[in-house]
């Protein structure tokens, strides 16, 4: 991030940074804290040298084949595997790749710090209930937050959408 930085300082390039939900303060895992260090790090630059920025807070991406709970539970399901579901009780905010890749391509004409969710929530257990009722249920990992929420409703393709139900 640093050398990125650097660079945008040397030429006047704006930096859009695509961040996390998790990126506070009080970060409970290392993937969070090392998102806000960026923030901050990102900011500083901002105040000392005119960089300009937009930092897109983006909270759990799912669809396109990627990583996360929703393609994790399909591709357990398409196994014909049981689905492993981490605590359960935890709730996460979906947004939709497309969504996603869309906001940061305009966020060239945006500045500041922005979260990227859809304003609503969704339990760990309600999305495995949607996609296999074969399931087998493990501890909530350390360092897991039991909800991420947006505080700002992007319009995206739901959860339930994506799975036709």
């Amino acid at each position: 991030t640093l050398r990125i930085l650097e660079a945008c300082r040397q030429t006047g390039t704006k930096l859009v940074f695509a961040s996390s939900s998790q990126a506070t303060p009080d970060a409970l895992n290392p993937y969070a804290l090392q998102k806000y260090q960026c923030e901050q790090l990102i900011k500083m630059y901002g105040e000392l040298y005119g960089v300009k920025y937009c930092i897109q807070r983006i909270y759990n991406v799912f669809g396109g084949g990627g990583h996360g709970a929703v393609e994790a539970f399909l591709a357990a399901r398409k196994a014909n595997k049981r689905l492993k579901i981490n605590g359960g009780q935890q709730k996460r905010d979906f947004i939709f790749v497309d969504t996603v890749v869309d906001t940061l391509i305009q966020s060239i004409n945006r500045e500041g710090v922005f979260e990227l969710g859809s304003g609503t929530s969704t339990s760990i257990q309600e999305l495995a209930d949607m996609i296999s009722p074969r399931q087998v249920k493990l501890p909530l990992p350390d360092g897991e937050p039991l909800e991420t929420l947006s505080p700002t409703a992007t319009p995206t393709l739901s959860v339930k959408e994506y799975l036709g139900v």
